[in-house]
């Protein structure tokens, strides 16, 4: 049983959204919000895509600014208080991804949550 009841299902991706992602042969969507600030997040079976958005007169979802792959996040968490899932990333140089999401009823927490314990072995 799910630990939060959603109101409906969330909304599917946008069709330029996914077509955007470049997903890999075999790579398959697993879980998405939007960002509050515009542009999507999306977990999918090998990576964490964040997408920008694009403004202006041709405004639209953007293409990926970012794609981390599940060996590369050691942790993900849910932050209720600030509504944003914060990856922390395995290099040190980079420093810690907050993603604030718009999305009320996303899978996204929860998605991120398993994912990223799904790559270690242990």
């Amino acid at each position: 049983m799910s630990w939060y009841r959603r109101s409906q299902p969330p909304p599917p991706l946008p069709p330029q959204v996914r077509a955007g992602l470049g997903l890999a042969r075999g790579e398959r969507s697993l879980a998405h919000a939007m960002l509050a600030g515009g542009g999507w997040v999306v977990a999918t079976s090998a990576a964490l895509i964040v997408i920008d958005p694009v403004t202006g007169p041709d405004a639209g979802p953007g293409t990926p600014r970012a794609r981390h792959l599940w060996h590369e996040v050691s942790e993900a968490t849910w932050s209720p208080e600030e509504r944003a899932v914060v990856v922390d990333l395995v290099s040190p140089v980079e420093p810690s991804l907050r993603l604030r999401v718009d999305d009320h009823d996303s899978y996204l927490p929860g998605g991120v949550r398993e994912r990223g314990r799904g790559t270690y072995v242990l």
